[in-house]
């Protein structure tokens, strides 16, 4: 869900998996890994809204929080990742 005024993106657990749903694992959840959204139709809303470059990508912190197994981002607070600062991740 992103916010009325568009400035955070709530990501909550899913009842069934399909085009809407981001599978997160566990260890994201634990604090012990992080987790990249690759979800092109949910970019260019959020691009959109913000004016953002969609050839670029953004990191977007976010906060989690365990009992509720939600994770709120902020996305005013989105940095440009330029291409020298890439890391591959590996789950």
């Amino acid at each position: 869900m992103i916010g009325e005024n568009g400035s955070s993106l709530l990501l909550t657990p899913y009842a069934k998996r399909d085009f809407k749903s981001h599978l997160v694992p566990e260890k994201v959840y634990d604090g012990e890994a992080s987790m990249d959204i690759c979800s092109f139709r949910l970019c260019k809303i959020i691009a959109g809204i913000h004016g953002w470059d969609e050839n670029v990508s953004y990191r977007v912190p976010g906060v989690i929080y365990q009992k509720q197994a939600a994770v709120v981002f902020s996305l005013k607070e989105a940095e440009k990742v330029m291409r020298e600062n890439w890391t591959a991740t590996f789950y």
